[in-house]
C-alpha cells in the first residue's frame, strides 16, 4: 500500500511539473473554447467552436506566437456593441482570420483601424474561420448576425473555391433546420472543456492527437494544392455564383464579393457574372503574391495583411 501511495504521489508530482513547465515555460495555452455550435458550419460534421473573450491561441505558422483573441473571442482588434454600433462583417478563410500575425496587424485589424481613425460610425468584426469557403461563412453570418446585425457585408476570396465547394452535398441547403445554432452537449464534451480549458499540458496533447486546430504549418488551408488547376469556365464556378446570389438576395447592395485570389481569368470569369446579376465584385492580383505570403506560399505576412486591409478600405469607400 504505501509503495501504491507512492507511486500515486510521484506521477501525480509529474504531472504538476509537465503543466508548470507547458504553461509557463512553453506558455502554450489553454483550449479557450466557450462552446461548440451545431450547423453553422457545412463541412466538418458542422460543429464550430465559439471561444471566450480573451482567450489564447497558438500559431506554428508564424514561429509558435501566442496571441490573445478580442473581446468578443473573435480576431483582431476590440469591438465596441454599444446599442448604437453599425457592423460591418467580414467574411473569408484562414487568411481573413489572421492568426499567423499579431490582433493588431490583421487585414481585417487595419481596414477596422482607418475606419476609426476617419470618424466613420462603424464596428468592423472579423468573422473569418480557418476551413472556410463561401457556404460555409453564409452558415456563419446566419448564426452571428442575431448578436451583431450587419450593415455592410464583404466576403473576401483568396481562391475562386472551386475545390473547396466540391466538399459539399449539391445543390445547397440554404435554409436551416432546428438544430442550427444549438450548442452541443454531452459528457465527452463536458469533459474535454473541463481538461482542455483548465490544463494547458492535456490540450497540447489533444491538439497534437487530434491534429491540431488548423493552425499549424502542415494544415495550411487552402494552399495551393486547394488551387484549381483544370480548364477553367463559368460552368466550373457555378457553385460559387450559387453562393453569391443568396448573398445578393439577403443583403442586396450592402454586399461586396471581394477576390484577391491572383488568378486573373477566374476574376474576370466572376466580374462578368457578378455584372449580369448585379453583385458588387472588385478584385485585385497583386495582393496574393509571393512576397505578402509567409514563406513565399502560406497565409499572408504583415506586408500581405496590411496591403489587403487597405484594399478592404478602398473597397468600403468605392462603394459606401
Amino acid at each position: 500500500m504505501k509503495k501504491f501511495i507512492l507511486l500515486f504521489l510521484a506521477i501525480l508530482l509529474a504531472l504538476v511539473i509537465n503543466e508548470l513547465f507547458v504553461r509557463y515555460i512553453i506558455q502554450y495555452p489553454i483550449w479557450g473554447v466557450k462552446n461548440k455550435i451545431i450547423g453553422i458550419r457545412s463541412s466538418e460534421n458542422g460543429i464550430q467552436n465559439e471561444y471566450f473573450p480573451y482567450s489564447k491561441y497558438w500559431n506554428v505558422e508564424s514561429g509558435n506566437k501566442v496571441f490573445l483573441r478580442n473581446n468578443l473571442g473573435f480576431w483582431g482588434i476590440d469591438v465596441d456593441t454599444n446599442i448604437n454600433s453599425k457592423y460591418i462583417i467580414v467574411l473569408g478563410s484562414s487568411y481573413i482570420e489572421a492568426q499567423q500575425v499579431p490582433p493588431e496587424a490583421s487585414a481585417v485589424s487595419i481596414f477596422f483601424a482607418k475606419i476609426k481613425k476617419n470618424n466613420l460610425n462603424y464596428q468592423v468584426i472579423n468573422l473569418g474561420y480557418s476551413g472556410h469557403d463561401p457556404y460555409d461563412s453564409y452558415l456563419r453570418i446566419l448564426y452571428y448576425e442575431k448578436y451583431y446585425h450587419p450593415s455592410i457585408v464583404l466576403l473576401v476570396l483568396n481562391s475562386n473555391n472551386i475545390k473547396w465547394l466540391n466538399r459539399h452535398s449539391y445543390p445547397f441547403n440554404f435554409k436551416v433546420n432546428d438544430n442550427f445554432g444549438k450548442k452541443q452537449s454531452g459528457i465527452k464534451l463536458r469533459s474535454m472543456k473541463l481538461l482542455r480549458n483548465h490544463l494547458s499540458s492535456f490540450n497540447l496533447i489533444a491538439n497534437y492527437i487530434l491534429g491540431g486546430n488548423g493552425n499549424d504549418a502542415k494544415k495550411i488551408e487552402q494552399g495551393n494544392e486547394y488551387f484549381y488547376q483544370g480548364v477553367l469556365n463559368a460552368q466550373n464556378l457555378v457553385k460559387l455564383f450559387d453562393c453569391l446570389t443568396v448573398y445578393q438576395k439577403k443583403y442586396s447592395n450592402n454586399f461586396v464579393c471581394v477576390s484577391v485570389d491572383s488568378n486573373l481569368k477566374s476574376n474576370r470569369l466572376i466580374e462578368n457574372w457578378c455584372k449580369d446579376n448585379k453583385v458588387n465584385f472588385v478584385h485585385s492580383e497583386n495582393i496574393e503574391v509571393p512576397k505578402n505570403l509567409l514563406h513565399g506560399s502560406g497565409h499572408f505576412n504583415q506586408a500581405g495583411n496590411l496591403q489587403l486591409g487597405n484594399y478592404l478600405y478602398d473597397t468600403f469607400i468605392e462603394f459606401y
